[in-house]
């Protein structure tokens, strides 16, 4: 939701991280699982400002995240999963974001539009 009540998308990830952890101290056999990424950056950014997205994810031991045919510039931080981004062309850009633990792997493309 899209006003100043309700959480965005970085609010919903910590209450999301914060609910994930303490569960994880009551359900201990229930955390070793393989990363499902959930959700990545916005599907339009304006062409020259910066984009900092989260990659929204379940699954324990926390992943590393690398991306795939990014964008020049597209960087991802390999264990917070924040990607940054500043386009500087008008277009479409299609990429993949991976995670991997020791669980397994999940690979997800997303495509951005650059306004």
């Amino acid at each position: 939701m899209s006003d100043n009540l309700h959480p965005n998308n970085a609010g919903f990830q910590k209450m999301a991280a914060t609910w994930y952890a303490s569960i994880g101290e009551v359900l201990p056999a229930c955390l070793p699982t393989t990363p499902l990424i959930l959700a990545g950056p916005p599907k339009s950014v304006a062409k020259g400002k910066l984009m900092k997205a989260a990659v929204n994810y379940v699954g324990f031991p926390e992943p590393a995240f690398t991306l795939q045919n990014a964008p020049a510039g597209m960087v991802i931080g390999a264990e917070s999963g924040l990607i940054t981004w500043t386009p500087g062309t008008l277009g479409s850009y299609t990429f993949n974001v991976k995670a991997v633990n020791s669980e397994g792997s999940d690979t997800v493309s997303f495509t951005v539009k650059v306004q």
